[in-house]
């Protein structure tokens, strides 16, 4: 894909912004549970948050992934840029850990 000035700076704001997103549901765990100032907390979790979801937009890679399996002759699902994919399911990942997060202390 051959991105210009404009396309890139988008997409590199619609990145940060993913990111950012995974960011604020740790940051809205950590201060509805953390027994430390609320303030703290949400920086911490935006932080951790925003951490965890850069780690998985590159770990595992699926563009590697992908590229491995039509190297082998098998089948693989036909997606225009597995990047895309990967940093939605980076926020997906993130949110559903925040959400098991709420559910494990709501039960304790």
């Amino acid at each position: 894909m051959i991105i210009d000035g404009k396309d890139a700076v988008k997409l590199y704001l619609w990145a940060t912004g993913h990111c950012l997103l995974g960011g604020v549901a740790v940051a809205v765990v950590a201060a509805l549970y953390a027994p430390v100032p609320d303030v703290l907390a949400a920086l911490g979790g935006l932080f951790l948050g925003t951490a965890a979801t850069l780690y998985l937009t590159s770990h595992p890679s699926l563009s590697n992934w992908a590229t491995l399996r039509k190297r082998a002759g098998l089948k693989v699902p036909r997606v225009k840029d597995w990047d895309y994919v990967q940093v939605k399911l980076a926020v997906g990942l993130v949110w559903l850990a925040s959400a098991a997060t709420t559910v494990a202390l709501e039960a304790l």
